[in-house]
């Protein structure tokens, strides 16, 4: 978050600076909604920072998958999994289940 908003604010100078060349400038708030344009389009073509953001979600996504906030149950249906014994897919044990037929 810090490095994007240091560039914001350099962007956002930037165009500010840009701006008072002009006879009649415009709005503050055009200047500043210009600037983040620029600024996020910039920031997401940029390939060091596009890998960056992989390598984050990345990162995240392994976390996630290894740390599990459920405990198992050894005697639960999620563990047992009966579709397989029944050889459907989950979704349409649960679709039977949910009408009455399981």
């Amino acid at each position: 978050g810090g490095v994007y908003s240091t560039w914001l604010e350099e962007v956002t100078k930037h165009c500010l600076n840009v701006n008072e060349a002009f006879l009649e400038p415009l709005p503050y708030s055009e200047i500043k909604a210009t600037a983040k344009s620029i600024a996020t389009y910039c920031w997401k073509k940029d390939a060091y920072c596009y890998q960056e953001f992989i390598d984050r979600q990345s990162r995240k996504g392994q976390m996630g998958g290894t740390v599990s906030k459920r405990t198992k149950v050894s005697n639960s249906e999620r563990t047992l999994k009966p579709w397989l014994d029944m050889g459907i897919s989950q979704s349409t044990y649960y679709r039977r289940k949910k009408l009455g037929k399981i």
